[in-house]
């Protein structure tokens, strides 16, 4: 039955301008669900490098070595006061903390206490410093001389990155279900064909199905296609830049407006 479906659908000329806008919207998709990986990949980059350079001249002048890396992903308290008990178990039951640890100082005759909490990557020490800041625990983060505009230019490209993620799902579900309403109004006589003949109801809906999932699952091979050869190879090998395919995204994406058109479907 699938084969004879997939018969039916290609012999359609008009189906091959909805197969191409189903490859371009996939293509499209990918791309922009993976724009946030490719903002946290490239500061990455920047900041590796900086660290890099900074660690041999650091090298060169002191014998010994400093974890810059560490230090940038290391938050520490600025009031003074240890963390008591019930906050550190807090926190360390929190995502992205790895350790906290103590360490008391001299300023003048007064002795004060910084808390190092060690987190497992520098961009997640925003969301842990949200909450100590909503604690009222006064802290910050060493940037080790780096230019603070690099990490204020990555909150604002990683917010306008979800925004136009979002954005992109939105308009892709918007346009495939215009698609797949354009499709079924195309197939209206051969609906009432079937009706006629006495197909049930049941059946002309699967059948409806059938043609829209094979229709949007062609699409989907040729946008991988695309994707794969102009995409991830670029961007994986010559980049340093890592892309994923957004397998299950994709998948939610495509049958919403199948689901959409088949329930608002009509067989009289």
């Amino acid at each position: 039955m699938m084969k004879n479906e997939l018969k039916s659908v290609l012999r359609n000329k008009s189906n091959l301008i909805y197969i191409i806008i189903f490859s371009i919207l996939f293509v499209v998709l990918n791309i922009f669900l993976n724009v946030g990986r490719i903002i946290d990949d490239f500061f990455d980059m920047k900041i590796n490098e900086y660290i890099k350079t900074a660690s041999q001249e650091d090298s060169e002048m002191n014998s010994e070595k400093i974890d810059l890396k560490k230090i940038i992903r290391t938050i520490q308290t600025t009031d003074g006061k240890e963390l008591d008990e019930e906050q550190k178990q807090k926190l360390k039951k929190m995502k992205h903390v790895q350790m906290i640890e103590s360490e008391d100082t001299e300023v003048g005759d007064v002795s004060i206490t910084i808390n190092n909490i060690v987190i497992d990557d520098w961009k997640n020490c925003a969301d842990i410093q949200k909450y100590l800041d909503n604690q009222g625990i006064d802290n910050y983060v060493d940037t080790i001389g780096m230019d603070e505009k690099i990490f204020e230019n990555y909150k604002i490209l990683k917010n306008f990155s979800k925004i136009m993620k979002y954005t992109i799902i939105i308009l892709s579900i918007a346009i495939l279900s215009v698609c797949c309403k354009n499709i079924l109004k195309n197939e209206e006589e051969n609906l009432k064909l079937l009706n006629i003949l006495g197909y049930k109801r049941n059946k002309i809906k699967g059948m409806i199905i059938s043609q829209l999932f094979i229709l949007i699952f062609i699409g989907l091979i040729c946008g991988y296609i695309i994707y794969s050869l102009l995409f991830l190879r670029v961007f994986n090998h010559y980049g340093g830049i890592s892309l994923n395919l957004k397998i299950i995204a994709n998948v939610i994406v495509m049958w919403i407006p199948i689901f959409i058109n088949a329930k608002r479907l009509k067989l009289n």
